[in-house]
């Protein structure tokens, strides 16, 4: 039962469970696909999602690139 509050808290009080948080890391190109799966709680569910199939699921499009990850780790590093 917790999981599911935290997950549905998401827009109304901020919170969210681990994959939530590593779906929208992957949506925006900071990690891949695979380490979205190799750290999801459940990969088979990870997967559906970012397949499109689920709540707040999207169609995903991986466009991380060796150049954006090279920029966060530079980033990481200058701070």
């Amino acid at each position: 039962e917790i999981p599911d509050a935290l997950a549905e808290g998401k827009d109304i009080y901020g919170t969210q469970t681990f994959d939530q948080s590593i779906f929208d890391l992957c949506v925006a190109g900071t990690i891949t696909q695979e380490t979205a799966l190799d750290f999801a709680t459940s990969r088979a569910d990870m997967k559906l999602r970012l397949s499109g199939v689920g709540d707040n699921s999207a169609k995903f499009t991986e466009t991380t690139s060796e150049n954006n990850v090279a920029d966060i780790f530079a980033f990481k590093e200058e701070v």
